[in-house]
């Protein structure tokens, strides 16, 4: 039985310039990143409504979206919305979460 002990990038970076090795491990990162799910039109009048619900209703609201690469959830109540700045609040459990509305993916009244 032929057993190959292959240590990868570990035997190369002793012969590599400091930025090398930073692009290296850059690339790693960037492989595991995620795809933004297209949203289409329906699903954001849907976001919207349940959103508005939850304000209006001052209801809890479960949000799902996506930034920086990955997707985040959180569970709050969503602050009135008066803003012009495509952004919204999310209060939970005395931590306030700024969400853009193009990060949205899916929102639920919990």
């Amino acid at each position: 039985m032929n057993k190959i002990n292959d240590r990868g990038n570990i035997k190369w970076t002793a012969m590599m310039l400091p930025e090398h090795v930073e692009m290296l491990n850059e690339l790693n990162k960037q492989q595991e990143y995620k795809d933004k799910p297209i949203v289409d039109d329906q699903q954001v009048e849907l976001i919207a409504f349940k959103l508005m619900e939850a304000t209006d209703e001052n209801k809890k609201a479960w949000i799902k979206y996506f930034k920086n690469h990955d997707f985040h959830e959180v569970v709050g109540y969503v602050e009135p919305i008066f803003s012009f700045d495509n952004y919204f609040n999310c209060v939970d459990d005395e931590e306030v979460v700024r969400i853009h509305y193009d990060w949205l993916v899916d929102v639920e009244i919990v």
